[in-house]
Parts: C-alpha cells; sequence; structure tokens
C-alpha cells in the first residue's frame, strides 16, 4: 500500500503522458498491485475494475501462486507427478504451520538463505541461518521434510512417496535434478545450450507425434470463438475513455487493514 501510495521522484522525470500516449500508470513507487512480486502470491477472484487488494479484503483468497518454482528440464512438461504431490504436501503444511509475523531480522535471514542457496546450493556443507543460528543447508532440509511428511499423511501415499523422494536428493545430492544435468552434460560432453537444446527437440517431436483429440479441439475452438465475441461486445459498449478509467479506477478508496 505505502509503496501504492509514495511517488517516485524519477518517474515524476519521466511525466504520465509524451504527445499525447501515456509513459506509465502513474508515477508511484508500485503504480498497481500487480507489479509487487514476490515468490508466493495470494490471487483473489476480481472482479472487472476492482483493484486486487480490495478484492483480497472483500473475498479473501481464491488460489495462491507460486512463482519461484525451478523448471524440471528432465520432464516433459517442466514438472513431473511427484513434484506435484510434494508441492501440495508443502503447501497444506505452510497452511498449518504456526507463522507469526517476520521480523526484519528474519526477512534478511530468508532473503540471504534464498540467495545463498540459489547461487550456492550444490556446496557441499552450505551453512544458512536460521532464528539467528547457523545450520546447514542439510539440516534444514531434513527437519522441513519431516514436519511435511506430516501433512502429506493427511493426504495420500502418493503424497508421502513424493515427500519420501525429496527426502532422499537431501541426503544424496547425486540424485538432484542439477546433479543429474551436470552428469549427463559431462557424460555427453555438451554445454549447456546444446544439453537443454537436445531437450528441446526431443520434446518437440514427442509432442508433435501425439495426436489432438478431435472433440476436445473443437471445444477449445469454440471457446477461442467465444472470447473473440466477448471481447468485441465489451469494446462495442465501452463509452469510457482509458483517461476516465484510470481516474475511477485510482479514485477508490483502499482497502482497510484485514
Amino acid at each position: 500500500k505505502a509503496g501504492m501510495q509514495t511517488s517516485y521522484s524519477k518517474y515524476e522525470t519521466i511525466g504520465l503522458k509524451h504527445r499525447g500516449k501515456y509513459q506509465q500508470l502513474n508515477t508511484n513507487i508500485l503504480q498497481i498491485e500487480n507489479e509487487y512480486y514476490a515468490s508466493v502470491r495470494p490471487k483473489p477472484s476480481v472482479e472487472e475494475g476492482k483493484k486486487p487488494l480490495d478484492a483480497l479484503n472483500d473475498s479473501g483468497i481464491d488460489y495462491i501462486e507460486l512463482r519461484s518454482i525451478d523448471i524440471n528440464p528432465l520432464s516433459p512438461l517442466g514438472i513431473d507427478k511427484d513434484q506435484i504431490y510434494f508441492l501440495e504436501a508443502f503447501m497444506l503444511f505452510c497452511l498449518l504451520e504456526s507463522s507469526p509475523a517476520i521480523s526484519s531480522r528474519g526477512q534478511f535471514e530468508i532473503d540471504n538463505n534464498d540467495r545463498l542457496v540459489a547461487h550456492e546450493g550444490r556446496k557441499p556443507g552450505l551453512k544458512l541461518m536460521h532464528q539467528g543460528q547457523s545450520t546447514s543447508l542439510k539440516k534444514c532440509g531434513e527437519d522441513l521434510c519431516k514436519k511435511i511428511e506430516s501433512c502429506a499423511q493427511l493426504l495420500s501415499k502418493e503424497h508421502c512417496n513424493a515427500v519420501n523422494d525429496i527426502a532422499r536428493r537431501i541426503d544424496n545430492p547425486d540424485l538432484t535434478p542439477s546433479a543429474i544435468t551436470l552428469s549427463q552434460m559431462k557424460d555427453r560432453s555438451q554445454g549447456f545450450f546444446d544439453y537443454i537444446n537436445s531437450f528441446a527437440k526431443q520434446y518437440r517431436i514427442d509432442f508433435l507425434s501425439h495426436e489432438i483429440d478431435q472433440q476436445h479441439f473443437n471445444y477449445l475452438d469454440k471457446q477461442a470463438q467465444f472470447s473473440c465475441e466477448k471481447q468485441a461486445e465489451i469494446e462495442r459498449a465501452d463509452d469510457v475513455s482509458f483517461d476516465q478509467f484510470l481516474v475511477d479506477y485510482f479514485k477508490q478508496s483502499p482497502c482497510d487493514e484485514p
């Protein structure tokens, strides 16, 4: 909220319009809620013309968006079923685990841990900070998996197996996708680009070999036609200029704190 209500001098220098065309929506640090990027974002069902924060405040969370999940190059879809099972168990753990407010110091620890794992996650004995105490990445992973496993037991055997699979990777890093990727690159004497490009070409061949179900294709075609017709209908009924739309949109009162 503060970011959306605080003007930024460099944006002020740019100005809103140049030769009648918008350069930006306003001069605030965050011009709309959607510009707030985070690893995880709560998403509401947004009504037309309603701000996301107001929708969250009025209607609650519709779904959770996970934004920092690495693509698995070893899977044609970029993610496999076991990874999805693990994420479901992990999200249930996040929902049920006690979650007090994070202090500035705690946020610094989290951000620094993220950076260390991203840059040096394969370093043996990598140390992280947890509540002011130094601990190993392996220990953090083991403790976390034990807690997630308890939640997985509330779901299904598949979820438990998926969590156990991740736990084995923590115990033996050679089982991780990054280790497998590096090993295969070495065995094939390939650089990263050639290695990944070979997967892309093979996956393309695999997908093209599957015939699209005609009934499903017809359904998608009808949906596309309906979408275009709906867009045209909205545009025909639109009698508000973009300038006025922005005025109406931004004059909405900021939602009260939940």
